[in-house]
């Protein structure tokens, strides 16, 4: 069995009695017939059938790279295990075949009656192999149908011949369009009588002079706190002659 870590979908699949070459050329070609694939790593155990000159060859003349898993490490090949699983539960346990001919009709409408087109996977998205792929594909057309040529650049001049024109910002504000600018936004939400023109701004920023009279801390060249004793000192001289009046 051949299984596309892409989508989970079997894409190839052989049966017979003994575990010999052929059985899994058979699968591999299945494969390559229904993929056509190009530059793709075919990933296995370390059983005799894949380790064989035969199906080492095989895969050269497909232009596919084998490779194979540590010996005794299932983890390398846990989807494959997954599915045989899933077929001995959902199937064989729940059949009897009287002939090799029946048992491989049970898997043939298992595989692509129910598995590919039907069965769902929690690592695709809980959809199934069949509908994984052609959500992809609808996917991939729509995005490359708004792709521009990649041989010929976005053009920067108009129809007439001229460069393009940007929109003012009145234009854009009036059109409801959101303009990234740096200040644009806030100066859009004050509103009209809240905006000011350039001179006004320029009046806003000036700065009166400071008032040449210096203060008596400059005059008598004391320090805060020799100026706030002296103060003190003044209103204690002064507090009889308020209390005599």
């Amino acid at each position: 069995m051949v299984l596309d870590a892409y989508s989970r979908r079997i894409v190839g699949w052989s049966m017979a009695t003994t575990l010999a070459s052929p059985l899994v050329l058979d699968a591999l070609d299945m494969a390559l017939q229904t993929r056509r694939p190009q530059g793709v790593i075919h990933h296995s155990d370390q059983g005799s059938q894949y380790t064989s000159i035969e199906f080492g060859q095989h895969c050269r003349d497909a232009g596919v790279r084998p490779s194979m898993g540590s010996v005794g490490d299932a983890y390398d090949n846990a989807m494959c295990e997954s599915f045989f699983a899933t077929l001995e539960c959902e199937l064989l346990a729940r059949s009897r075949f009287r002939t090799p001919a029946e048992a491989r009709s049970a898997v043939f409408s298992f595989i692509e009656g129910f598995y590919n087109p039907r069965r769902r996977h929690s690592s695709i998205g809980y959809l199934s192999p069949i509908e994984y792929e052609r959500r992809h594909q609808a996917v991939n057309v729509v995005a490359g149908a708004h792709q521009p040529p990649p041989c010929s650049p976005p053009s920067r001049t108009s129809p007439s011949g001229g460069r393009k024109r940007r929109p003012s910002l009145t234009a854009a504000a009036r059109g409801g369009r959101t303009i990234v600018r740096a200040g644009t936004e806030e100066w859009l939400r004050r509103g009209t009588n809240r905006r000011m023109s350039r001179h006004r701004r320029a009046a806003c920023r000036q700065i009166t002079p400071p008032d040449p009279k210096r203060s008596t801390l400059h005059q008598t060249g004391a320090g805060p706190a020799e100026a706030w004793s002296e103060a003190l000192v003044r209103d204690t001289a002064d507090e009889p002659q308020r209390r005599g009046r």
